[in-house]
């Protein structure tokens, strides 16, 4: 077992303290979908609303704790704060996650094309 800032890795999967994920909005439902707040979170990125960015890609990792994309977001997000040593911790967890995830295909569409 590997241990980055707390946080564990054994056997391929993430342990990740709730208290790097909580953003002291609540508890995430988990109906939600990663996708769908990671898209958002994206969005405000780009508005540089860093610290609801911020949220979103911690409630897209609660839902899926390997999700690569969120803790890079996260940490270019933590980067743009100033928060230098948290980016670091969150860009060592998106180094460690499993390969980006891939869109699935859409019915219809051959992969191959």
């Amino acid at each position: 077992m590997l241990v980055l800032f707390g946080i564990a890795i054994a056997g391929g999967c993430l342990a990740v303290p709730s208290c790097f994920l909580s953003s002291g909005h609540g508890i995430l439902a988990a109906a939600e979908d990663e996708t769908v707040l990671y898209d958002n979170a994206v969005g405000l990125l780009g508005q540089k609303r860093y610290a609801e960015a911020e949220m979103e890609f911690r409630r897209a990792m609660r839902a899926d704790p390997r999700y690569k994309e969120a803790w890079q977001g996260l940490a270019d997000t933590l980067r743009a704060e100033g928060k230098i040593d948290q980016a670091a911790a969150a860009q060592r967890m998106a180094d460690a996650a499993p390969a980006a995830r891939q869109d699935p295909v859409p019915v219809g569409i051959s992969a191959a094309s």
